[in-house]
């Protein structure tokens, strides 16, 4: 079970407990390194650590991170993870992802070192990577103002466009992400940014052998307070 102990005060401070707990458990790791750089030029990895057979035909991936800040409570979730007793079948891998955005954790922003949402950037399809639904358009004001808070009467203009279009539709277009407007809130980007190539890379080279995969990736701020969805 996750507790207030498998919280970290930081980046740096959750990558190092995830490597050594890791460690300890036996896991093989990697690395993926990025260019960016975090507070005071440090070092930004996603980290991987690999339990059970080399060539699997069964395996199980836990991410975390991929929206940044988001990554303290799955570092945690991965720590008390990591100090249990990890019995796999001869055919099966766990493979435990520390952190898809290091940056995003690091200077605790959702996005990553270019804006973009990384949870809206894995798009196979390119033609899909473009435009933004309607209602973000007209929401596009809302969510992206140029003033700060307080002088943009966000709170009536808000509230108008509730009762204008209603929270479905608006939660809806909002969510999906968008690919218009570079500065904007949950920009999937125009290509694949570093951090999602060097995943899809790992994932083609390391995974040639599975033939059912069961991945989770774990976000926070869904659902009521404390609970788990």
């Amino acid at each position: 079970m996750t507790g207030p102990d498998h919280f970290s005060k930081n980046y740096a401070a959750a990558r190092t407990r995830f490597i050594a707990a890791a460690c300890a458990a036996g896991a093989t790791m990697d690395e993926l390194h990025l260019d960016a750089m975090g507070l005071d030029g440090m070092p930004l990895a996603t980290e991987i650590a690999w339990f059970g057979s080399e060539a699997p035909e069964r395996a199980i991936v836990h991410s975390s991170g991929i929206h940044g800040v988001e990554g303290f409570a799955g570092s945690a979730i991965q720590l008390a993870l990591l100090s249990s007793e990890l019995a796999l079948p001869d055919d099966c891998a766990l493979i435990v992802v520390h952190c898809l955005n290091p940056y995003g954790m690091a200077w605790r922003r959702r996005y990553n070192e270019n804006n973009v949402d990384l949870n809206r950037n894995f798009v196979v399809d390119e033609a899909k990577r473009s435009g933004a639904a309607d209602a973000y358009h007209r929401l596009a004001g809302l969510l992206n103002p140029t003033r700060l808070p307080g002088v943009d009467m966000f709170y009536p203009r808000a509230l108008f466009s509730i009762l204008n279009h209603g929270m479905p539709a608006l939660r809806q277009a909002v969510a999906e992400g968008q690919y218009e407007y570079p500065k904007g809130l949950f920009f999937g980007g125009k290509q694949f940014e570093q951090s999602t190539m060097l995943f899809l890379g790992w994932l083609s080279l390391r995974l040639k052998s599975v033939r059912k995969l069961f991945a989770i990736d774990v976000h926070t701020g869904l659902g009521k307070w404390g609970s788990e969805t």
